[in-house]
């Protein structure tokens, strides 16, 4: 039975919001941001609080990336300093080049100098930068009226920056700018060497600026695309291996643990694997009598080798 998320109190929808992980329901991200004036306060609350983010694994670990997302989607210029500061601060992995442009660009005009400012911050490293320039980008992308002042934010970045990864990141955006005073500043930059172009080459950029202008997609995307169930299904099985991968890597401890146990307990069978050692030619041979499947196990059980230590072996 599908909740109708209209009829819901706010502290109901939050209290989901903070258990569901990937596990989102329907509706319940739109009702959160059409309450924004109610839910932005507590979400600010909760992605300034490091505990917010401790969790390493369960649906507690996707929590911080859901609230990010629906602040950006609230689209409030306030949240931009508890934004800007989890770009600083947080782990946000591939979220840091594929969602945190998006929620930063989504909180308009008003963000365009604290961005500037982090894009210009050499105490960030190379990605955090590039996540501010694209969501710099993204906010001319939104809003045609401040275009002007957006591609000489960017010129200013690209003619001051000396970080080859930073503008081999940021020229894909800047290339879409119709400014000829930030494209001359890019030209500059690749002549100059300045630009990492194992990232992208001056023929990419030539190509980029043959394209529309100011296209928001290159550079950022809507923050409650994330909520879509495609977007959804693909960290679930994200997850899911990642769960596999754990699993596989815990058996294998545990295998090794049983058998080095064993082999404490019972040093004849030790003695009875086979060993490698180095012959006078190089050759290999074995240090060790071979125990067949079906001898005795040398642990002195009693029972057949296969059927007593050879699995944990």
């Amino acid at each position: 039975m599908t909740t109708d998320w209209r009829e819901a109190p706010t502290e109901a929808l939050l209290e989901t919001l903070w258990t569901c992980g990937l596990a989102v329901p329907p509706g319940l991200p739109e009702e959160i941001v059409r309450r924004g004036v109610e839910t932005r306060e507590p979400l600010c609350a909760f992605t300034a609080d490091p505990a917010s983010w401790e969790a390493t694994e369960g649906p507690a670990m996707w929590t911080p990336i859901l609230v990010i997302h629906l602040l950006g989607a609230i689209g409030d210029p306030r949240s931009a300093p508890v934004l800007l500061s989890a770009l600083r601060e947080r782990n946000l992995g591939d979220f840091l080049h594929d969602g945190m442009p998006g929620v930063l660009a989504w909180l308009g005009p008003e963000v365009s100098e604290p961005l500037e400012a982090a894009a210009r911050d050499p105490s960030l490293n190379e990605y955090q930068r590039a996540a501010a320039v694209r969501a710099l980008y993204g906010v001319g992308c939104r809003a045609p009226e401040v275009r002007a002042d957006i591609a000489v934010r960017l010129s200013r970045i690209v003619e001051e920056s000396q970080d080859a990864t930073l503008l081999g990141f940021a020229a894909s955006v800047v290339a879409c700018v119709d400014d000829p005073v930030a494209q001359r500043a890019l030209d500059a930059a690749f002549a100059e060497g300045r630009v990492d172009e194992s990232i992208i080459g001056l023929d990419d950029v030539e190509l980029i600026r043959g394209e529309t202008p100011w296209m928001l997609d290159r550079g950022t995307s809507d923050p409650m695309a994330f909520f879509g169930e495609e977007s959804l299904e693909d960290l679930r099985a994200l997850e899911r291996d990642r769960a596999r991968w754990r699993a596989e890597a815990a058996e294998r401890e545990a295998r090794k643990a049983r058998r080095v146990a064993l082999l404490e307990a019972h040093p004849a069978l030790a003695r009875a694997l086979p060993q490698p050692v180095v012959g006078s030619f190089g050759t290999v041979r074995r240090a060790g009598a071979k125990v067949g499947r079906n001898d005795p196990c040398p642990c002195g059980s009693g029972k057949k080798y296969k059927k007593c230590c050879l699995g944990v072996l």
